[in-house]
């Protein structure tokens, strides 16, 4: 799926979509976990909680090219 679909498919809810987001993306995550934690326990403890967090909050993202949900998941 394109960033484009697919943060248009996490927006609506689509399992599918959310599954492909941490499979393409879950790594990058666990990167930005251990830069903020320092050490890798708390960081993969922290992990769960950022997915959440993001697949909650596609409402508030806006599309503006390519790259752009990277970027705004990464923030």
């Amino acid at each position: 799926m394109e960033e484009f679909e697919l943060s248009e498919q996490c927006r609506l809810g689509n399992n599918r979509a959310s599954t492909e987001l941490y499979a393409h993306y879950g790594g990058r995550l666990l990167g930005v976990c251990l830069r903020s934690t320092g050490n890798r326990d708390p960081a993969q403890d922290l992990l769960p909680e950022g997915f959440i967090k993001i697949l909650g909050s596609f409402d508030e993202f806006t599309w503006r090219g390519e790259g752009t949900l990277r970027a705004w998941r990464e923030r």
